[in-house]
């Protein structure tokens, strides 16, 4: 086992000191051998991070004798905070830096004034689990993802139409439950760009999807207006995006709540990811 770090001597930066490139480099390190692959640039850190609200002001990067440590990425909405990221890198690990990070979090929070502090981890990384439980944080519920590889289609995709994403966010605003988690929440997809596309089935039906072009597809958000419910026609829609894009995976990632749409999905020839979460959460009083 590694000798425990010398906690006064860890520094915090806020992660706003550096530019996306270095903070990049910073998470591609605090994430290395992580239980799932994680490889940004620049670019595609950013765009993780613009739509579920990261704030780089109180995100940090841990620095031990100038040697980085961790990074710790940190969403913000209201008076509630979420840890988007937290990693630790290889030669700094079993040593109590993630501890300290998540203890540095949490007391910043508990200074804004915020009401609460969440993050969700992988089900299967029990030693995260273990530190998260350790700081305080408690498992509020279980998130799980679906996927199908090349599934039967309708014979024509000729009544569904495109529409702007923020169209899509703004159903989803007036259709969702409140309270899901944060990747879910319309003011998420709000957020989303281009080449994320948003989808209407004769105005019935509406989903939200990754990248088209790519071989796996996510399907980010699907909102079936309560007038129109219990008819098929979110199950019609996915018939639909299954013929406009053949030959595609399609992923629902592990950020569902258990139960929430596990009959729906089954129903249309999808299984259960092996990947599941939890969502954690920390009340600041």
């Amino acid at each position: 086992m590694s000798a425990p770090v010398d906690l006064g001597s860890l520094e915090f930066r806020p992660a706003i000191d550096f530019d996306y490139t270095i903070l990049a480099d910073a998470f591609n390190r605090a994430f290395e051998g992580y239980v799932v692959t994680f490889r940004f640039d620049a670019r595609a850190l950013e765009s993780r991070a613009r739509p579920e609200s990261w704030d780089l002001a109180e995100s940090f990067l841990a620095f031990r004798d100038e040697d980085l440590a961790g990074a710790l990425f940190l969403a913000r909405r209201g008076r509630m905070s979420r840890v988007a990221a937290m990693g630790v890198t290889r030669t700094a690990r079993g040593r109590g830096v993630g501890r300290a990070m998540m203890q540095h979090a949490i007391a910043t929070a508990r200074a804004r004034g915020d009401h609460e502090l969440l993050l969700e981890v992988i089900e299967s990384n029990a030693p995260a689990c273990r530190l998260y439980e350790s700081v305080g944080l408690t498992s509020t519920r279980r998130l799980v993802g679906f996927e199908t590889v090349n599934p039967p289609a309708a014979q024509d995709a000729a009544e569904l139409w495109e529409i702007d994403v923020a169209d899509f966010a703004a159903l989803a605003h007036a259709e969702y439950a409140r309270g899901l988690p944060w990747q879910m929440r319309p003011e998420t997809l709000a957020n989303l760009t281009a080449p994320n596309r948003a989808f209407s089935l004769e105005g019935r039906a509406f989903a939200l999807i990754g990248d088209p072009a790519a071989g796996r597809v996510a399907l980010r958000g699907l909102v079936v207006p309560r007038t129109e419910r219990r008819r098929a026609h979110g199950s019609r829609l996915l018939r639909a995006l299954f013929a406009k894009f053949p030959g595609r995976t399609w992923v629902a990632g592990p950020i569902i709540p258990e139960g929430l749409a596990d009959d729906f999905f089954l129903a249309n020839g999808f299984i259960p990811t092996t990947l599941a979460q939890w969502e954690m959460r920390f009340l600041l009083g």
